[in-house]
């Protein structure tokens, strides 16, 4: 069964949308909250951009994630490795990402790190299958699935 997903922003507002409804728990670090906030000042405004970051650190349903081992896994964009570190070092089953850049993980065999594309991930979302209880998820448009919870 496939989500009909009428606009680009749809599959977005699912993922956020469940998130506010603590859905899943969002990993994050410190470098990936400075880049949230990078780029929602420069897509929206810098009020807008705070007002996300602050919503995002109120939620429960967060844990901050302190990756202590840089695994350089993505040297197209060394940029990207911040959410592969966060998502290694929160446990994570799933990146979720539309960056290609992450493709690039399909062919290291450890520390194996998976992905799905956004719209697979708000499909399941939406349909509620394939999760068990509070997945994980960090979002750069990167999402963590985390099937087992986070040991920090």
């Amino acid at each position: 069964m496939s989500v009909d997903v009428t606009t680009k922003d749809e599959p977005y507002r699912i993922v956020w949308n469940h998130f506010l409804a603590g859905k899943y728990v969002l990993c994050i670090s410190n470098d990936i909250l400075e880049e949230y906030q990078e780029v929602l000042a420069i897509k929206t405004t810098p009020t807008i951009a705070s007002n996300v970051i602050s919503t995002i650190l109120n939620c429960q349903n967060i844990r901050l994630i302190t990756p202590y081992y840089r695994f350089g896994l993505i040297s197209s964009d060394a940029d990207d490795n911040k959410f592969v570190d966060c998502a290694i070092t929160s446990g994570a089953d799933y990146i979720v990402t539309n960056d290609t850049h992450f493709d690039i993980l399909e062919h290291v065999p450890f520390p194996k790190v998976s992905t799905l594309s956004i719209k697979e991930f708000s499909e399941r979302l939406y349909i509620g299958n394939d999760f068990e209880e509070n997945p994980t998820l960090i979002n750069e448009e990167c999402v963590s699935y985390n099937k087992k919870g986070i040991h920090l």
